[in-house]
C-alpha cells in the first residue's frame, strides 16, 4: 500500500488524536515532558500495557520522541529542544549545582563553599540529581566526588 501511495502516512497525526486515550496521554506529555511510563500510568490512572501501547502510536506519528535518560525511557513532545530536556526537572538550587558540576567535577563541601549553600542543602538536591541520573559520585582519596553522568552529557549535544 506505502509503494503505491509513498506520501500516505500511515499514522495521520489528526487521525491519531482522535482516541480519547491517546489524546488525553498526549496532552500530559505535552504539560509535564521528560516524563516516564510509570508516571503516566499512575496519574492518568491507566495500565502500563494500555499506555505502552499508545505510546507507540504517538511516537510513530511522530508526535513524541523518546529517550533513555538515566535509568528511564522518558517521553517529550517532538517540539521540545532536547537540549533543554534535563534541566526540565529541576529546581533553581539543583539548576545552580549542575551548572557548577558541568564546568568540574567536585566534593559536597566544595560545591556548598563555591555556590554559598548550607552543606545538608548541597547533599539533599545532590541526592536528588542522583536520582534522576543526573549526576553520579566517586570515591577518590577518602572524598565522595560528584560529577555529571556522561549520559546526560550525550544528550546535550
Amino acid at each position: 500500500m506505502l509503494l503505491l501511495f509513498p506520501n500516505w502516512k500511515l499514522y495521520d497525526e489528526e487521525k491519531v488524536l482522535l482516541n480519547d486515550t491517546r489524546k488525553e496521554i498526549y496532552k500530559y506529555i505535552s504539560d509535564n515532558p521528560g516524563t516516564y511510563l510509570r508516571e503516566i500510568s499512575k496519574n492518568l490512572n491507566k495500565p502500563v500495557s494500555t499506555i505502552t501501547w499508545h505510546l507507540r502510536i504517538l511516537e510513530k506519528a511522530n508526535l513524541i520522541k523518546s529517550k533513555k535518560f538515566g535509568n528511564r525511557i522518558i517521553y517529550y513532545p517532538s517540539n521540545v529542544d532536547l537540549k533543554e530536556l534535563p534541566l526540565l526537572f529541576l529546581n533553581e538550587t539543583q539548576k545552580r549545582i549542575f551548572e557548577y558540576l558541568l564546568k568540574s567535577p567536585a566534593h559536597l563541601r566544595k560545591i556548598a563553599k563555591d555556590l554559598n549553600l548550607n552543606v545538608e542543602t548541597v547533599r539533599y538536591n545532590l541526592r536528588k540529581l542522583e536520582t534522576l541520573g543526573i549526576v553520579k559520585h566517586k570515591e577518590e582519596k577518602n572524598k565522595v566526588i560528584y560529577y555529571v553522568d556522561e549520559s546526560i552529557l550525550e544528550f546535550r549535544k
